[in-house]
């Protein structure tokens, strides 16, 4: 009779312990910005974000990932509700597949940080037309326009080579995109772009080894998407370019269907003073303060701030 008793307990309390509803969220490395910054929301968020059709708790669930093009992806295949990607990484794929990748599927829960154009070149490689060619030392020039990398081999993997011929494309450059095996992305023999929050690590490492240095880029485009930015790298400044960060979730036409991304936009936004003062959470939080307390925005649709 005893053991009857608890077995009845046992089963009323399990269930009572709903499953969660799992919203997974597409990062990047568990090393890496994107990645820290998604258990932060977790953190903050969790909690406000309702349930699900079958009344179950939505919670977000932050996995590592490829980056900004598995995350878009992932949402087109259904391994993601929402994830962290590149602005330009997202207008690329609109043009190149404008049925998944719109403003009616894919809606901005929130703007983020600004990922930088890191244009790496190895100290030995040598051009051998175009106007760089008139650079004799790199490690040492000023700044150079960005169209004279026109005729130039450029490398790149992952998002960064989706940025790569995003900005290619919509500047007009001309540039000769190749993607860089994996085999040779420790120690790339051509110039190559790595789109990454600055300081960035693997910047670091390729600087501080003796045998690259990064190219100091402008440019005087007026585009929305790409903002003028100076790094700092060895104690030495360089001007380049770069990209707002997003995290972005799928949209439906029935609006009750957007109400947890709604909620979840407004959590963010309320919470945003915090994020940026809070000791424990991303340092890049700040910068998403300041960028949205200047009203920097993107041209994309955004899902909405009850």
């Amino acid at each position: 009779m005893i053991n009857r008793v608890l077995l009845v307990l046992t089963f009323t309390l399990v269930s009572l312990q709903l499953p969660a509803s799992e919203l997974k969220v597409g990062t990047g490395s568990e090393s890496g910005t994107y990645y820290s910054m998604s258990l932060d929301v977790e953190d903050y968020c969790n909690e406000v974000l309702g349930v699900d059709r079958k009344d179950q708790p939505n919670v977000l669930v932050s996995l590592p990932s490829g980056g900004s093009l598995e995350n878009l992806t992932g949402l087109k295949n259904k391994k993601f509700s929402l994830g962290w990607t590149q602005e330009d990484v997202l207008m690329f794929l609109s043009k190149s597949d404008e049925t998944s990748f719109n403003q009616n599927r894919i809606k901005i829960v929130t703007g983020a940080h600004l990922e930088t154009f890191h244009f790496v070149i190895p100290k030995k490689w040598k051009p051998k037309k175009g106007m760089l060619a008139k650079i004799v030392d790199f490690s040492d020039s000023g700044p150079v326009d960005i169209t004279m990398l026109k005729d130039q081999s450029v490398g790149a993997w992952g998002g960064s080579l989706i940025s790569l011929k995003e900005i290619n494309q919509s500047l007009d450059l001309d540039i000769k995109v190749l993607e860089i095996p994996e085999d040779e992305r420790t120690n790339p023999k051509m110039p190559f772009l790595l789109v990454a929050g600055s300081p960035s690590t693997k910047v670091n490492e390729l600087t501080a080894s003796g045998k690259y240095t990064l190219l100091p880029v402008q440019t005087n485009t007026n585009s929305n998407t790409y903002k003028p930015i100076t790094v700092t790298y060895g104690g030495r400044t360089f001007p380049t370019i770069a990209v707002r960060a997003l995290l972005v979730g799928k949209s439906f036409t029935k609006k009750s269907r957007n109400a947890t991304m709604n909620s979840l936009a407004t959590c963010i936004s309320e919470s945003l003073i915090d994020l940026a003062d809070d000791p424990e959470t991303d340092p890049n939080w700040q910068s998403v303060f300041e960028l949205e307390d200047e009203g920097v925005a993107s041209n994309w649709s955004y899902f909405e701030v009850e």
